[in-house]
């Protein structure tokens, strides 16, 4: 038991001598939610104290430490478990030693919690796999659509952002030859590559008795004010560039609103796990089902641009099981199916053997029949 798996700082002013009673009151708590089969204070410097429990289909000991400041008073807890901390015994036994001895304090930190050490390592892989997939698809996308230059028509303020990024392009050794643009992007900035952009022009007139400042810092608080009255009546505007991206990832993914919620909350989530926020049995399955379900939306898409177009060696592919398809039922039935160059090479054959033998054979007698025409005319006039 000898495995620190939790630990837990309470903190609490030290009022009516509570230092000296914290150990007989935490007793009282923790018998009362556990099955305690052992109990001391540790009598050289009687600042610790410990519980050997067998409860919760386990048996773990919690130790206590003691530190007095003033007026405040700290209870450093530790859990030590050797049972394996991901299962939900484990949590139980963490949330119930919170709860029974919170009410003493007026706070706590959490400090160590293997538990959750597993459980966001769990759920950053999973957000790491979905992040790489939408890359996955924005190259599928961008590159069916636009080709090999489709970089070209990523917003400009967004490429503007990889110079952030030199030094880890730098750090790359064996990985640097290859095409790093995507990975410079920020998770949230990967939605901004397909998002709508509208870019309008707006014409307006301001009459005024008054002269317009001339320092730039006083004329866009003057246009401020008029523009705030002009937006009160109706726009002349005039749409000059619209880019759709996002608009057309609806033929490829089924419900748009909903997956842009649910990236955006993986984007938060990502930023909880990635900085090592206290998550808890409720939180990690609400990140964990929409990471998940965020990969399967991904995963469909990537499937139906794929197969969106279809690719030369696919397409030569089916061909070829198509035309052996037909060959087997043609044999099947006792035919025999023929490409166009058999069958070109069956015609000549064909023309050979049955009209232009003939035709020599019918010329050749002809030739024969003349002579022997001509013979008999010969004979015929001597006589």
């Amino acid at each position: 038991m000898n495995q620190k798996k939790l630990e837990i700082i309470f903190l609490g002013e030290n009022k009516d001598n509570f230092t000296n009673r914290v150990f007989e009151l935490a007793s009282i708590e923790i018998n009362d939610v556990f099955d305690v089969t052992h109990e001391e204070l540790e009598e050289l410097r009687e600042t610790n104290y410990m519980f050997l429990v067998d409860d919760y289909n386990s048996q773990f000991m919690i130790s206590f430490r003691k530190q007095t400041h003033g007026g405040k008073v700290l209870l450093i807890v530790e859990l030590h478990f050797e049972n394996d901390v991901t299962n939900k015994d484990f949590y139980n036994i963490k949330i119930a030693v919170k709860n029974a001895l919170l009410p003493l304090f007026d706070t706590c930190y959490w400090v160590l919690d293997e538990q959750i050490q597993h459980q966001t390592q769990e759920l950053y892989s999973l957000i790491n796999k979905a992040e790489n997939h939408f890359r996955t698809l924005i190259i599928h996308y961008m590159t069916l659509k636009y080709g090999l230059n489709w970089w070209e028509h990523v917003p400009k303020e967004l490429k503007n952002k990889t110079d952030r990024y030199e030094g880890y392009q730098k750090s790359l050794t064996d990985l640097n030859d290859i095409n790093l643009d995507l990975y410079s992007f920020d998770i949230k900035d990967l939605t901004k590559i397909i998002e709508n952009e509208y870019v309008f022009t707006v014409d307006f007139k301001i009459n005024t008795f008054k002269n317009i400042p001339t320092e730039d810092d006083d004329k866009e608080k003057h246009l401020k004010k008029y523009i705030r009255e002009l937006l009160k009546e109706p726009l002349n505007y005039e749409l000059k560039q619209e880019k759709g991206f996002w608009n057309e990832f609806e033929n490829y993914i089924d419900d748009i609103d909903e997956f842009k919620n649910k990236w955006d909350r993986l984007c938060e989530d990502r930023n909880h796990i990635a900085h090592n926020k206290v998550i808890d049995l409720n939180m990690y399955r609400i990140i964990k089902k929409n990471t998940e379900d965020v990969f399967k939306e991904l995963d469909h898409a990537i499937t139906k641009v794929a197969n969106s177009e279809i690719s030369t060696e696919e397409r030569n592919f089916r061909n070829y099981i198509v035309n052996e398809t037909k060959k087997l039922d043609a044999e099947t039935q006792g035919f025999e199916l023929l490409d166009t160059e058999d069958i070109s090479n069956k015609f000549l054959d064909y023309i050979d053997e049955e009209i232009l033998q003939v035709a020599d054979d019918m010329l050749h007698f002809c030739e024969v029949l003349e002579t022997y025409k001509s013979k008999r005319k010969i004979v015929h006039t001597y006589f």
